[in-house]
């Protein structure tokens, strides 16, 4: 692995385990708690992160033997996505993106498991990928253009932080 790999996968990780070391002190109520009819519960936001993490390694899987090249116009958009992850604005899930919306049935404890297993074949793929597969694009962003792996690994961490946010305004909505 690279060290500009090493460096973001290792802030992916621990991003993540921040997420996770605040909703540990969550009961399974609280967990499952929607602050208003059509928002969603910290269980379901973590189904999401888990369901984006494992689309997005699907499409890198495929796209890494052949990594596109990166053209301005993606550097820009891809730019603007990352602006918009790291502000607190609500976004939505561009409707392309429809498999990466949570289910409204998942718990906290299979969401994670999920993350987990993911997050273990992130590892694999990263250990492995060759120094000519880091620099081309492999991942589309609906919105964002192509990224390569180290900015898919990057957009990954702000979406985790775009989700800190949410998971904040949750929480002060919490019952006590």
């Amino acid at each position: 692995m690279t060290p500009k790999l090493q460096r973001r996968f290792d802030s992916l990780e621990r991003s993540k385990s921040s997420m996770l070391t605040t909703l540990s002190t969550w009961t399974p109520e609280q967990l499952a708690f929607r602050a208003e009819p059509g928002t969603w519960s910290a269980a379901e936001i973590l189904d999401h992160i888990a369901r984006t993490e494992g689309g997005i390694l699907q499409a890198v899987r495929v796209n890494l033997a052949s990594p596109r090249p990166l053209v301005k116009k993606d550097r820009l958009s891809s730019f603007v996505v990352r602006c918009i992850m790291r502000s607190p604005l609500k976004a939505k899930v561009p409707e392309e993106a429809a498999a990466i919306l949570p289910s409204e049935a998942v718990t906290a404890p299979q969401a994670i498991a999920a993350w987990e297993k993911a997050r273990t074949r992130w590892c694999h793929l990263v250990t492995s990928a060759t120094h000519g597969q880091i620099e081309g694009g492999v991942f589309s962003h609906p919105r964002g253009g192509w990224m390569s792996l180290p900015d898919t690994l990057l957009f990954l961490r702000l979406h985790h932080e775009h989700h800190v946010h949410q998971i904040s305004r949750l929480q002060k909505t919490l019952p006590l």
